[in-house]
């Protein structure tokens, strides 16, 4: 992904004609569970159930799409002082340059996750304050889904004593032209993802519909999910840097998936197998 945040908005177009937030519903503080601190953030399309905080350092960021709609989910933080009605105002009112006051996370964005599903990544939340999730995608009309209500904010406070790293079972790895994936077994595994490359990479994980291409799905995000999705997407994580790491959390029946690079056009071949 574009290593500034203004431009990566615009080319997800993001930012565009302005619209009307439905309210945000929120839940406790998310639970706190050893060495990682867990947080649910859960879309239904026009709103978002977020928690009202989690705990500074390894945190297990899970989506879950309950909605009708493909999202690519995305968090920011905000500098101090900063709310999320200000990055409202910015989503309606795009300025010229890039806000000072808006930072990237480690891991930027989910992948596109489609109806139904779930995905998890375990990152690494250092910074306190204030921080915003919402939707890079847009409705076939162009309304942007945050804009839309998919759009809400928690905040990261102080943190516990350290635990132990996050554990996995399987480890990713993306170059600059493939990515190195070995078979897993159906059922639930937390994967390590590496990036040996020398440019950011996205890690996405789905499965092509017959007849087409991996250029066909990106189309249809593109499109504002215009027509009939060309694949069901499984989620990941985006702009992985160069000698960057994250863990995903995912479940995946038996079959043949695609883990590609929606920027690079790079992928590879995913097999899910018993034996």
């Amino acid at each position: 992904m574009d290593k500034r945040i203004l431009p990566l908005l615009i080319a997800m177009g993001v930012f565009g004609s302005a619209g009307t937030a439905t309210a945000t519903a929120t839940a406790p503080a998310s639970r706190d569970a050893g060495a990682s601190r867990e947080l649910q953030l859960v879309t239904d399309d026009t709103s978002v159930r977020a928690p009202r905080s989690v705990r500074a350092g390894s945190v297990s960021v899970t989506l879950v799409n309950r909605g009708h709609q493909t999202h690519i989910g995305s968090l920011l933080r905000l500098s101090d002082g900063k709310t999320l009605a200000d990055f409202r105002a910015v989503l309606r009112h795009p300025p010229a340059a890039e806000p000072g006051w808006i930072h990237k996370v480690p891991f930027g964005s989910f992948a596109p996750i489609s109806p139904g599903l779930r995905v998890g990544i375990t990152t690494n939340l250092t910074a306190t304050g204030t921080y915003v999730y919402y939707c890079l995608l847009t409705t076939p009309s162009g309304r942007q889904h945050a804009l839309a209500g998919e759009l809400a904010s928690f905040r990261v406070i102080p943190p516990r004593p350290a635990g132990r790293e996050v554990d996995a079972d399987a480890i990713w790895v993306a170059t600059d032209h493939a990515f190195t994936l070995p078979v897993l077994a159906p059922g639930r595994h937390v994967v390590r993802v590496l990036n040996r490359g020398t440019a950011p990479h996205e890690f996405a994980i789905l499965q092509l519909n017959p007849g087409k291409a991996l250029q066909d799905a990106n189309a249809w995000l593109q499109s504002g999910e215009r027509g009939p999705a060309p694949a069901t997407f499984y989620g990941g994580v985006q702009s992985v840097e160069p000698g960057g790491s994250a863990v995903l959390h995912i479940r995946l029946e038996s079959g043949k998936y695609l883990v590609g690079d929606g920027e690079t056009g790079v992928f590879s071949h995913l097999t899910v197998r018993s034996g």
